[in-house]
């Protein structure tokens, strides 16, 4: 065997030990998982320079996002997502250009960064990543609605934010940063949507047709492989969004027809099947995230990572409580304590950084913004994430 293909292969062997083993850890001392494995990797990190782990946007795109959005959009009911659109759309649509206003506003003016810095930040920082509180709300007896305004938010915000980061960065990279205006952003922005909401639905409703395949449990789960990441790479070559239209093929076979016409122990191999590929992409990707953050060079960049923080937590602020007006239902209005924790729930993990990681070696700023996403990152993971159990308990959501 070809000595490269075998390092891969220990390499992966070692994080997945290494997972099991945060896993347990995190388990006995009572610790969030996905903050213990980032904790780790950081450890190791800072003693192991070179190590050759790299969390690439690749792996993470075509490898984890398929497989964290079906896993949330399978067990999503599409009544219960209609029934919270307000601030699901309010979140995951308005949050995104209301974070980025912010972000430009502050690193601009505030930390005096570059523009280019500001605009690709603020893309960059606006997809969310509550994967490490929500393990925590589906095991209380919190609103269910609260648990799925938060997942439909980082289902949708995901899409959105990497669709803007994906203009503003082709504005800069092909010199026509000075003519970008937001027209231009919203004409795109809504092309890539709607034809990744074309493409997801055809191949959901497609799915949900091929009843012979739904009543083995093993071809039933084949299928829902070659849904999750079908749709993804179909979107991709026509040039829309890629986890757009995997979220909507995962909502429309999981709720129009699809499960319906599946036996209990189908729909059990289903659920076992995308819960284990969830949690092991969850515990290699938070685990990475660990390994790239060289915190030694975070002091350099203090300033702007506390704007940072700063144009985040005021972006989250006017969403949550400036604008209850416009998204909440009479019928379904959430309650103060439960806006506090939609407020702090706000993470930021991995997609933000392979985001980063992302952006060509030949730009100027592209160091300074890996560093300013990781700082508040760090911070998003950290502050958030150890103190959500405590806040549960102290706004007496349980």
């Amino acid at each position: 065997m070809n000595s490269f293909i075998e390092i891969k292969i220990i390499g992966l062997l070692v994080l997945l030990i290494l997972a099991l083993v945060v896993a347990v850890s995190a388990k006995y001392f009572r610790l969030p998982y996905v903050v213990s494995l980032v904790l780790v990797g950081l450890s190791l990190g800072a003693f192991s320079k070179n190590l050759p782990i790299k969390l690439e946007y690749d792996y993470v795109t075509l490898f984890c996002l398929p497989a964290l959005i079906f896993d949330a959009a399978w067990n999503m009911k599409i009544t219960d997502f209609f029934k919270n659109i307000r601030p699901i759309i309010a979140l995951a649509f308005l949050g995104v250009f209301i974070t980025l206003i912010f972000s430009v506003f502050i690193l601009y003016f505030c930390a005096k960064t570059a523009l280019e810095v500001a605009l690709l930040f603020g893309a960059i920082i606006a997809a969310t990543d509550p994967i490490a509180v929500l393990a925590l709300f589906k095991k209380t007896a919190i609103n269910p609605n609260v648990i799925t305004v938060l997942e439909g938010e980082s289902l949708f915000n995901d899409g959105i934010s990497v669709v803007v980061y994906s203009v503003i960065l082709s504005a800069i990279l092909n010199n026509r940063f000075h003519d970008f205006n937001f027209l231009n952003l919203a004409i795109n922005f809504t092309a890539v949507i709607l034809g990744g909401v074309a493409i997801g639905f055809s191949v959901g409703y497609l799915a949900t047709r091929l009843k012979i395949l739904l009543n083995d449990h093993l071809l039933a789960i084949t299928m829902s492989i070659v849904l999750a990441y079908g749709s993804f790479v179909i979107a991709d070559l026509l040039k829309v969004s890629t986890i757009i239209a995997s979220i909507v093929a995962c909502l429309t076979f999981a709720n129009f027809g699809g499960k319906k016409n599946m036996s209990l122990r189908t729909q059990a191999g289903i659920d076992g099947f995308w819960e284990l590929a969830a949690f092991l992409v969850n515990s290699l990707l938070f685990l990475l995230i660990g390994f790239q953050i060289n915190v030694q060079l975070l002091p350099m960049h203090a300033k702007p990572i506390i704007f940072g923080i700063l144009a985040i937590l005021l972006a989250r602020l006017v969403l949550v409580y400036a604008l209850d007006f416009i998204y909440q239902a009479k019928q379904n209005k959430l309650s103060l304590s439960e806006k506090h924790l939609i407020f702090w729930a706000a993470l930021r993990g991995g997609l933000s950084m392979v985001l980063a990681l992302n952006i060509p070696v030949t730009f100027t700023y592209r160091r300074e913004i890996i560093l300013i996403t990781y700082g508040v990152v760090l911070f998003s993971l950290l502050a958030p994430g150890l103190s959500m159990k405590a806040l549960v308990k102290k706004l007496n959501l349980i």
